[in-house]
């Protein structure tokens, strides 16, 4: 951030509702005027100010890490980035990807129209839903309404795909066998 910047920051914290009211033009208007004030604050305290902004947090797949915490199953918790690692994992391109190679394996016509309506790759977009609400007790059934939901979004060239089991089939395969130990957890649903 240039002086100029900086100096407009400050204005908008000296003067918010004055001559500098650019925050309301921000994406979030009332947290820049808030990061304003807190910027201000901290040039003028210095590095020991201490910052009341809240901050979020997102996690990688949280009920996957509440589920890999609960077990104590660090290659559960490698894969949702609960255990430090050289590189970030993601939970939902590992799925993709097991399911493309389901795909590819498979001898079934829908899953070979699955991979065709795909570009030869699912990817994580078609398994985030599926495998994110696997710890909070989604059903075979529900799965197939999320991903049938998902087909319409992404138009009439996936209307092919009248049987989406595979899919699910495919997602709740990976899920179950690797990385996580799942089913022992979940079988009392």
């Amino acid at each position: 951030m240039g002086s100029r910047e900086r100096r407009h920051d400050f204005g908008c914290s000296e003067q918010p509702t004055g001559r500098h009211q650019a925050w309301t033009e921000a994406d979030e208007p009332w947290q820049f005027l808030a990061a304003c004030f807190e910027w201000a604050k901290y040039k003028q305290y210095g590095p020991s100010y201490k910052s009341h902004l809240p901050v979020s947090v997102d996690g990688s797949c949280n009920g996957l890490q509440h589920f890999a915490a609960l077990q104590r199953d660090k290659k559960g918790g490698e894969t949702v980035n609960l255990i430090p690692s050289p590189e970030p994992s993601d939970v939902y391109a590992k799925v993709a990807k097991a399911a493309t190679e389901i795909a590819r394996s498979s001898e079934d016509p829908i899953a070979q129209a699955w991979l065709e309506a795909c570009g030869g790759e699912i990817t994580r977009a078609w398994t985030k839903r599926n495998t994110m609400t696997i710890p909070y007790g989604v059903t075979k059934e529900g799965m197939k309404i999320q991903i049938a939901k998902e087909l319409r979004e992404a138009g009439p060239e996936f209307a092919e795909l009248k049987d989406k089991l595979f899919l699910s089939a495919a997602v709740l395969a990976e899920i179950n066998t690797k990385p996580f130990k799942l089913p022992c957890l979940l079988q009392w649903k």
